[in-house]
């Protein structure tokens, strides 16, 4: 179970700072003590389904995410995240990614 609570703290950490947000201020999105969110992050914390959907909430992400393999969470977000600027991004600069991905790819 330890196990569990160590790895779920990292993924927590990990879409944290990926955020820029300090512990305070998921603390503060989710009503909860900066102290409690030190504790899930290190693992020291039981979490209840309730916490989980209001931590994952604050982090923009669901709570399969924080709960999901380590790599693959990690693959959703880079996802989203190259989806939220392909989203925003001049045709100009789609026509210059999509012409380095099939590069790559």
């Amino acid at each position: 179970m330890a196990d569990f609570l160590e790895k779920l703290g990292r993924r927590v950490r990990h879409f944290r700072l990926g955020k820029n947000l300090t512990q305070e201020g998921v603390a503060e999105l989710c009503d909860l003590s900066a102290k409690y969110i030190s504790d899930l992050e290190r693992g020291k914390a039981n979490v209840t389904v309730i916490v989980l959907e209001k931590v994952a909430t604050s982090l923009g992400i669901t709570a399969i995410d924080l709960l999901a393999n380590e790599h693959e969470a990690e693959r959703a977000v880079l996802v989203k995240e190259i989806t939220q600027f392909l989203n925003t991004a001049d045709e100009a600069k789609v026509r210059i990614l999509y012409r380095m991905m099939k590069g790559v790819l």
